[in-house]
């Protein structure tokens, strides 16, 4: 539990009453296996559990990849206000993602990555310039 604690800043706080039961259904359910070391629980992922988490990676990067046809829906929900502070803490978030994750790759997979990236920033960075121009006129 320390570890998923750590690992996600806090933003996960499980406590035992909560993650044992989402561990043993997933257990039960063959996604993982438990077993003991005799000094503690110990889970893995099974091939199923892996194809259940690809199948979710699918399903996250699908809504990624749409996110325009959610952006109305989620606007009536929380206001247009609330939205662009999401939007920019969001953006803020996955900065910080990417840095963390390039730092898992090997140097020519982290340069290519690097590269397309910077290729998006530079087009984001001209669109806000642009914006910044028009209100400064």
């Amino acid at each position: 539990m320390e570890t998923i604690r750590e690992k996600t800043g806090g933003a996960w706080n499980f406590s035992s009453g909560a993650l044992y039961p989402l561990l043993k259904r997933m257990e039960r359910d063959g996604l993982i296996r438990g077993y003991s070391d005799g000094e503690r629980n110990v889970y893995e992922i099974t091939e199923e559990g892996r194809a259940a988490l690809a199948k979710a990676k699918d399903k996250l990067a699908a809504l990624l990849e749409n996110w325009d046809n959610y952006r109305g829906l989620l606007e009536d929900f929380v206001g247009k206000e609330e939205l662009v502070r999401l939007s920019v803490v969001g953006y803020q978030n996955q900065f910080r993602f990417l840095k963390d994750a390039v730092m898992l790759l090997d140097r020519p997979e982290a340069f290519d990555l690097l590269r397309r990236v910077k290729v998006e920033v530079d087009t984001q960075l001209y669109w806000i310039n642009n914006k910044l121009n028009e209100v400064n006129k």
